[in-house]
């Protein structure tokens, strides 16, 4: 996901007589940024339960 502005103007000089292969590339940095937030907020940060018999 570093490079993905790099790639859309780079597609956008080269493809500019195609604005459907841009919305595509568009959907798609939208759509990967839209996971890497959901997997971000439910995976890495939900806390662990606690343990039987622990304390807090």
């Amino acid at each position: 996901m570093n490079n993905n502005g790099t790639a859309m103007v780079l597609a956008s000089t080269v493809f500019s007589q195609m604005p459907e292969i841009m919305l595509s590339i568009i959907l798609y940095n939208l759509l990967q940024h839209f996971a890497a937030g959901i997997v971000d907020r439910w995976i890495i940060r939900t806390p662990l339960p606690l343990q039987y018999g622990t304390h807090a």
